[in-house]
């Protein structure tokens, strides 16, 4: 595996350093040994070895086998195949690993099923606080919302047609003093975008404009939670309830009420995408949002444009040089990562308990130098856990130029948006 690339590199011997160059200083900036690099290397299936690691051919041919094992593209960039082991790559690797985990654990379970009834259950309950958006646990937080059960509903297991209605929207903006629309814009796929402009609202004053990314069922608002093939166990213990849809929306235009000048728009994903198997298809949350050339061909700058268009006609002026902020909340994260990848410069970028694995890194490796990230996190001690967003590749963006990184242990998951957008 792999000689085919290599040899097209030997013709160039600089290539082949650079590449390895590229490895070992990025693995010593993270702080990955030699020995941590060779286990991460066997926990996806490659084998590699203390030799592989000092010989410049033999570890560029080990990292395009672990960016083959990983499911990275047949391309040689940042984003395939191109045998250097950067801050993608690592995001994928633990992805990977976090996923043959997951596949691990949901087999001990089903064992388990065979020996002890209500073992499932039992699991399940012990998952809720993995989970990259997990429903409220703490009854007495504010803004909290346990699932409940949900009048029957007909649900195509197939489908992510089981969108939220207008009406579900339009009763919760009801309650939100100024100007507010439910739109369908194509930037985001043709889907709904609700546009909300608070009360005492001042358009000659310094304006926000903040696309605020929801996270895992978050597309769903007072609608029952849909059954779908191929889901996780803890996603199917909350088939027909109600989630956290109307909680997460509340939060967000909450937070644009409180700073007046805020205009808050809340597009709705698209459900479940990206890979079959992959984590995000498990669990139900849309991992190719504003991806270029995905599906319903989202794309952040046409956004943009048509939300610019529709303040207008709302307003009945223009919005001039307004700030423009992408934020993500959960699994929302990886639509601003996406957006950024895509090319779009916004003035910040904020992930709110958003970043999992290598998505705040791979957007800050991609961002326009005047981009300001700020990067909410839960501390943890174990920073490789799969609900750790102050891990590894997000902690390497602590103390950078324009990142603000803020650890809390005050503030859980589920109310991350009332706190800090």
């Amino acid at each position: 595996m792999g000689e085919n690339f290599v040899e097209k590199l030997e013709e160039s011997s600089k290539s082949l350093k650079t590449r390895a160059g590229y490895t070992r200083r990025f693995l010593e900036k993270q702080k990955i040994s030699d020995d941590d690099f060779i286990k991460k290397s066997g926990d996806i299936g490659v084998t590699v070895s203390a030799e592989d690691v000092k010989d410049d051919k033999k570890l560029v041919t080990k990292i395009y086998e672990i960016q083959k094992a990983v499911g990275l593209t047949e391309a040689d960039s940042k984003e395939g195949t191109d045998g250097m082991f950067g801050p993608y790559t690592l995001g994928k690797v633990e992805e990977f690993i976090v996923g043959r985990a997951e596949r691990k654990d949901t087999s001990a379970r089903v064992a388990d099923d065979a020996k002890t009834e209500g073992s499932v259950a039992a699991a399940a309950a012990n998952d809720d606080a993995k989970e990259p958006d997990s429903v409220a646990q703490n009854p007495s937080a504010p803004i909290q919302q346990e699932p409940v059960e949900a009048p029957p509903a007909k649900l195509d297991p197939n489908s992510n047609k089981n969108e939220t209605p207008k009406a579900n929207l339009d009763k919760i903006l009801k309650t939100f003093p100024g100007k507010s629309e439910v739109v369908r814009l194509a930037g985001n796929g043709g889907r709904q975008v609700v546009i909300y402009i608070p009360e005492g609202f001042n358009a000659s004053k310094p304006v926000e404009i903040d696309y605020h990314f929801h996270g895992t069922y978050s597309n769903w608002v007072d609608v029952p939670i849909p059954k779908l093939n191929g889901t996780s166990p803890y996603y199917n213990t909350h088939v027909g309830k109600f989630g956290v849809g109307s909680n997460r929306i509340n939060q967000a235009l909450a937070a644009a009420q409180k700073h007046k000048n805020m205009i808050m728009v809340y597009p709705l994903s698209a459900g479940r995408r990206g890979r079959v198997g992959s984590t995000g298809y498990k669990q139900g949350y849309d991992n190719d949002w504003m991806e270029k050339g995905n599906s319903t061909n989202d794309d952040m700058a046409s956004l943009h444009t048509e939300t610019l268009a529709q303040l207008s006609t709302m307003l009945g002026q223009e919005v001039n040089s307004p700030s423009v902020t992408l934020s993500g909340h959960s699994a929302g994260g990886v639509a601003v990562r996406n957006a950024i990848v895509s090319g779009f410069a916004p003035d910040k970028a904020k992930f709110l308990d958003a970043s999992y694995g290598g998505w705040a890194s791979f957007a800050k490796a991609k961002a326009d130098k005047k981009t300001k990230f700020e990067i909410y996190v839960r501390a943890g001690e174990n920073n490789m856990a799969r609900n750790n967003t102050d891990n590894t590749q997000t902690r390497s963006l602590e103390g950078k130029r324009m990142v603000a990184y803020v650890r809390t242990r005050d503030i859980i998951h589920d109310n991350f948006i009332a706190a800090y957008l």
